[in-house]
């Protein structure tokens, strides 16, 4: 057994295709996701989509975002992708990643085994350490967007509901602090969604009308969570 999945704490099946991965470790949890993650929607071009190592991918980082220090696992408390990710990366081609290691190998047996679980490969991970509200909620958010097309639509009505002078800086934000292209009306609806916005909507014109469209993408998610909060007693 792998001694990655020493600090895995539990998964849970929240239903419509989702399931959250628990951990106790932030480092554990961000080394046996980092691969799947970057080669998913990652910033450089040079690893979004690609095979990689980690060293490069540490080294790249450091001098990226860290100043000189591998900074990932402190940077990033959650984290969520769909399952076909990680089996068509770490099943699929396995024989092509130059440094596998026990973290990817704690990750494909966490999928396999969710794979069975689900019948399908048609499934989506959120992960985060437990007992962490706030994050389990943003990445909650990401994984209904991806799963349920009614919530993506009402989330995405409410975000593009905006003057596009608003929406077009907070993308700038999240391009400044490392989201890809593709995910930033995904991040923008979880972000206002869920927490804290003050990153995202720095410098942004119109903060009125963010917080006009916040009522109805937390009330969206609020009743989301509604329906699993009877799995995360009381704490959810």
């Amino acid at each position: 057994m792998s001694r990655a999945l020493d600090s895995f704490h539990g998964l849970k099946n929240l239903g419509n295709g989702i399931f959250w991965i628990g951990w106790t470790s932030h480092y554990d949890m961000a080394m046996s996701m980092l691969r799947v993650q970057e080669h998913y929607e990652s910033v450089g071009d040079e690893f979004r989509g690609k095979i990689f190592s980690l060293v490069s991918y540490m080294r790249w980082y450091s001098h990226k975002f860290g100043e000189g220090a591998f900074t990932y696992p402190d940077d990033f408390c959650g984290y969520n992708y769909p399952g076909r990710e990680i089996l068509s990366l770490l099943r699929d081609r396995r024989d092509e990643i130059p440094d596998w290691n026990e973290y990817d190998e704690s990750m494909l047996a966490i999928a396999e085994f969710v794979e069975k679980l689900a019948g399908t490969d048609d499934f989506y991970l959120i992960s985060t350490v437990r007992d962490d509200e706030a994050t389990f909620k943003h990445e909650y958010a990401h994984a209904m967007y991806g799963q349920l097309p009614s919530f993506k639509e009402a989330q995405d009505a409410l975000v593009l509901g905006l003057p596009d002078e608003t929406v077009n800086r907070m993308k700038v934000n999240l391009i400044q602090k490392g989201y890809a292209d593709g995910v930033h009306l995904d991040e923008i609806q979880a972000t206002l969604s869920t927490e804290d916005e003050e990153d995202l909507i720095e410098g942004v014109p119109n903060v009125r009308a963010i917080r006009k469209a916040q009522v109805g993408l937390r009330s969206n998610l609020e009743v989301a969570l509604s329906r699993i909060r009877h799995l995360f007693p009381p704490r959810v």
